[in-house]
């Protein structure tokens, strides 16, 4: 099984109203026809019934699993740094963001969502939300590639030891043959 590191990656800047970030511990809940799921990815959308979607078109949920709806199209959406969304001055919800105390327990899904077991305990969240900025990833590219090269190289190495093992095998038993 593959290692999913659940450290948070720096945030970018886009000033898109719908990118949000979660600076901290947290995830955002997505209903998908096969129940809740979560994820750090925060680039958002409108759908055609004017719910914030994550980008493969799953409703994000708000506090009591509510969909979070634009309610006037004039009005711009904002988002405070608890998560509390405004339509204009109207307050239309609160971002529904976990956290857990294990995340070792949550299971990589398809793309960026992860589902979480029965048994994963919930904590509250108590990071903070940045509209306008999504979080880029927590991968250090040129660590991955020192490590890639490092790997490489050991593997040839013991690629020439076998190598010449065999060598020395099929020498031995030559010189015995004749003998």
């Amino acid at each position: 099984e593959n290692f999913v590191s659940h450290a948070a990656g720096a945030m970018k800047i886009t000033d898109n109203t719908l990118d949000i970030a979660i600076e901290g511990p947290g995830y955002f809940t997505i209903e998908t026809p096969q129940g809740l799921r979560y994820t750090r990815a925060g680039n958002f959308t409108l759908n055609s019934n004017q719910e914030i979607v994550n980008a493969e078109g799953y409703r994000v949920l708000g506090a009591g699993n509510v969909p979070l709806v634009k309610i006037d199209d004039e009005l711009p959406l904002t988002i405070s740094t608890d998560g509390t969304v405004y339509n204009g001055d109207q307050e239309i919800g609160l971002l529904a963001i976990v956290d857990f105390d294990n995340k070792n327990l949550l299971r990589k899904q398809a793309g960026t969502l992860f589902i979480a077991p029965e048994n994963a305990n919930q904590v509250p969240f108590t990071g903070r939300i940045h509209q306008g900025s999504l979080e880029t990833s927590n991968i250090n590219i040129v660590q991955e590639m020192v490590n890639l090269i490092s790997s490489y190289r050991a593997y040839e190495i013991n690629s020439k030891a076998v190598q010449s093992q065999d060598q020395i095998t099929d020498r031995a038993i030559n010189e015995v043959a004749k003998g």
